[in-house]
């Protein structure tokens, strides 16, 4: 889903949302900056590893204790934090170098 985000208007040139597609995102990084392509991967990879911490505890759900499910808990939430973390780090980035 495409969305124009408004706070980038200041941007002196226009960027696009980390909503759009990562696809779209990529393409743009490669293009224009090494540092953004560092940091979208290191985004990309964060959001893997989240996506395998909650797929994990779902599945744990009903077959594990409550002790290891909550260790469970805690792992997808701190994947959930470093994924969140890496996503304003990018788009800092955006916002200060314009790519």
């Amino acid at each position: 889903m495409w969305r124009f985000d408004k706070n980038l208007l200041h941007s002196p040139r226009a960027c696009v949302s980390l909503q759009t597609p990562m696809s779209a995102v990529a393409n743009s990084a490669l293009e224009d900056c090494n540092e953004k392509t560092r940091l979208l991967e290191e985004y990309r990879e964060s959001v893997g590893l989240y996506d395998s911490a909650v797929s994990a505890l779902v599945d744990a759900r009903s077959r594990v204790t409550r002790e290891a499910y909550r260790r469970l808990v805690t792992q997808s939430e701190q994947a959930r934090e470093r994924s969140e973390q890496a996503r304003l780090v990018l788009e800092k980035h955006v916002l200060k170098h314009g790519c």
